[in-house]
């Protein structure tokens, strides 16, 4: 297979492309039936996933608890002002 034309991706990486030719006779007919399969050999890149989504998420939930450790305003003054 032709991969002249082929666009990276960031999750997967290109190993392989082959393509196999495979003629088929059929008792029915005399005439040839070939057919073309393509095969693609993909390696997925496991950075990808820890970079993208697992640590954008321990950030998120590791901020979020350090919120409940904020102090909190002190509000008395907005309790008695009417």
């Amino acid at each position: 297979m032709d991969t002249s034309t082929y666009i990276s991706n960031g999750e997967w990486q290109l190993v392989s492309a082959p393509a196999e030719r495979e003629v088929t006779y059929y008792q029915c007919c005399p005439e040839p039936y070939p057919s073309i399969k393509f095969y693609m050999h993909l390696k997925r890149r496991s950075l990808f996933h820890i970079f993208n989504i697992i640590t954008p998420s321990l950030l998120i939930s590791g901020m979020t608890l350090l919120g409940f450790c904020l102090p909190a305003h002190d509000m008395s003054e907005k309790i008695g002002f009417r």
